[in-house]
């Protein structure tokens, strides 16, 4: 398993938070904070699945079954140990019974096919309506209990209030113009230690019969207690005993019925949390528009257009991962400030993320599971031990490959960098062979010469490099794969603003074979770089075309489709038309024989005419010459492109 530095380095401990603040309960988010990820094919693929659940839940069947509630655990513990609860602390309990309840019915209501290991969860959830329902119907809030508790409750409290009637009135009888209004500071009554009270003047108190219960802090009150009251002040101090006992009964009632249900109540706290955890992951998921990725058993990552989820989605370039397969290290070389630490951060983190459960910010996500994840990145000085960032390297390097096998993730940054180059090489070479030897996945960042040279003819190393605008010498932070990236540290300096001087005289410092392999590099990148662009716009035009051809072949239908409904109006037509003129015809021969019986002239005439109207009758009309008459068409209203 990774260390805890592992897990600050790739900063999945704010991942961490951030999935934690999309949890709906307390107990979720300390779960979540206090959880690693697992390495277990398995637990990870199921894991996956109630993300995936829960995303289903949220975002297509719109249901979010978990209420808010608190952490009952030290409640159901403490009901088990005959101490009461509290009437806040019963509401609480409620509170977890409602949710338990709601979720069980919203996830209930859910189609089978498209949630199943919710539903499985559900079934440990403990649903108590009865008691549920009590709690609410007889603790108002935190403090105050309803009449309606018990009968006698109800009683008792119907009985003070009576009481407390009685004591006003007898104590106001004393605030009226009698004998003893004079000695009073005010006519108003007061309650003090739970016993009705006058206030009377401090040097008055001889002349008021009664109790002195307190005085004022300036000494100038007395509180007196009427004698011909006490017995009153008794019996409702007595009441409120009583209701104070029954209030007790209640609340021991409620709470056995809790510890009677305790084992219960913990699973079903605890499937709340499990819920509400899945469903925490679908929404940080959704907020980083992240996609389900799959798993792979030979040992290959590959991730299409990812970004890092804790940099400004607005910012961030998107970078094509592969690593496995032909190759098990990736060598990235290129300029400072290019991207290559957060390339291996994003590669590291990735894995966590879904071994986590979450899903990824990307086009395509491939992944195997590494039984380990080790990393070195950054500046790892230890000033209590005294080690230098050279050293603290090292001992890092030492740590891992002692440690690591053919299936795990292996990420270092500058590797042996910050000493002599020629000596830094030549030991990055040795460490490269063991790794290659121990057969694990390796992603490597530097800017040594040697390491790019090297990785062009080892088999088993895949060069990469961060793309850089030959121009300009600005990052474009786009991760390219099978070939090496050039430093360009004087040219970069260059455009910071290092004066010219420097510039030339570091220029003239170069071996002339650093400057032709430089040479090469630049020319090799800007070439690449170009291919890409005339790729890209290549794809770009064919894209163009296909959708140019389909829009083409759309219309092409729609026109088959308008001449179809043309033709078979045409055919309708016809034969109506065909059916009109036999229908005429057959009305003349009608006429012509009831001419036959006529022998003048003028009956003559008139078959003769109904002859030559018969013969003038087309029978032959078809859909083309319907269609030539309906839809008269002038040439010039004939343009291309037009339908």
């Amino acid at each position: 398993m990774p260390t805890e530095s592992c897990y600050e380095l790739l900063e999945f401990n704010k991942i961490k938070q951030a999935v934690a603040s999309c949890a709906v309960l307390s107990p979720t988010k300390n779960k979540i904070l206090t959880s690693q990820p697992s390495f277990d094919l398995i637990e990870i693929k199921h894991a996956l699945s109630l993300t995936e659940e829960a995303y289903v839940s949220l975002f297509e069947l719109l249901l979010n079954p978990i209420l808010l509630f608190d952490d009952v655990s030290e409640l159901i513990e403490k009901s088990k140990v005959d101490a009461t609860l509290s009437m806040g602390e019963l509401l609480k309990v409620a509170r977890l019974l409602r949710s338990a309840r709601i979720a069980k019915s919203t996830i209930a209501s859910a189609p089978d096919d498209k949630i199943k290991l919710l539903k499985q969860l559900t079934e440990g959830l403990y649903v108590d309506k009865q008691l549920e329902t009590n709690i609410f119907d007889v603790i108002l809030n935190e403090f105050e209990i309803s009449d309606r508790a018990s009968d006698k409750l109800y009683g008792l409290r119907r009985k003070i209030a009576s009481l407390k009637i009685k004591l006003k009135e007898k104590l106001f009888s004393y605030t009226k113009n009698n004998e003893s209004s004079k000695y009073l500071q005010d006519n108003l009554v007061t309650v003090r230690d739970g016993r009705y009270v006058l206030p009377v003047k401090a040097e008055c108190r001889g002349e008021v019969g009664g109790i002195v219960h307190d005085r004022s802090s300036s000494g100038s009150t007395v509180f007196v207690e009427p004698f011909a009251i006490v017995e009153l002040n008794n019996e409702l101090r007595f009441a409120i005993g009583e209701e104070q006992a029954e209030i007790e009964r209640i609340l021991r009632d409620f709470t056995k019925r809790v510890c009677d249900a305790s084992d219960t109540l913990f699973i079903t706290q605890e499937v709340c949390v499990n819920i509400d955890e899945a469903f925490a992951k679908a929404k940080y998921s959704e907020s980083i528009n992240g996609i389900a990725p799959s798993f792979n058993d030979d040992g290959i990552l590959k991730i299409k257009a990812i970004r890092h989820p804790l940099i400004d989605k607005d910012k961030v370039v998107p970078i094509d991962l592969a690593i496995g397969g032909e190759y098990s290290i990736l060598m990235i070389t290129g300029p400072n400030t290019g991207g290559k630490t957060v390339t291996l951060k994003t590669t590291g983190l990735s894995c966590l993320m879904a071994y986590f459960g979450l899903y990824l910010p990307c086009l395509e996500a491939n992944l195997c599971v590494y039984d380990d994840i080790f990393c070195d990145i950054g500046d790892n000085q230890s000033i209590e031990s005294e080690l230098s960032t050279f050293s603290s390297h090292i001992t890092s390097l030492i740590n891992i490959v002692n440690s690591v096998t053919n299936k795990s993730l292996v990420l270092l940054d500058e590797l042996c960098g910050g000493t002599d180059p020629d000596e830094g090489a030549a030991l990055a070479l040795g460490f490269i062979n063991r790794l290659l030897e121990v057969k694990c996945s390796a992603i490597l960042t530097t800017h040594y010469g040697q390491l790019k040279e090297y990785a062009m003819s080892a088999s088993g190393i895949m060069n990469a490099s961060m793309q850089f605008n030959s121009e300009t010498f600005a990052p474009t932070y786009k991760l390219i794969l099978g070939m090496p990236g050039t430093s360009n540290a004087i040219k970069i300096a260059k455009r910071l603003g290092v004066d010219e001087e420097i510039i030339n005289f570091a220029q003239s410092s170069l071996s002339d074979e650093k400057i032709n392999l430089e040479k090469v590099l630049l020319n090799a990148e800007d070439i690449k770089r170009k291919s890409e662009a005339e790729l890209l716009k290549n794809a770009q035009l064919n894209e163009n075309l296909l959708l140019e051809t389909a829009e083409l072949e759309k219309r092409r239908k729609q026109l088959d489709m308008a001449m179809e409904k043309i033709r078979l109006n045409a055919a309708v037509e016809t034969k109506r038309l065909v059916s009109s003129a036999l229908e005429r015809a057959n009305q003349i021969i009608d006429e012509m024989k009831a001419k036959q019986d006529e022998a003048d002239s003028a009956a003559l005439l008139r078959a003769k005419q109904l002859r030559s109207e018969l013969e003038d009758i087309d029978y032959s009309m078809n859909s083309e010459s319907i269609v030539s008459h309906c839809l008269p068409i002038d040439e010039k209203e004939i343009k291309v492109g037009i339908s």
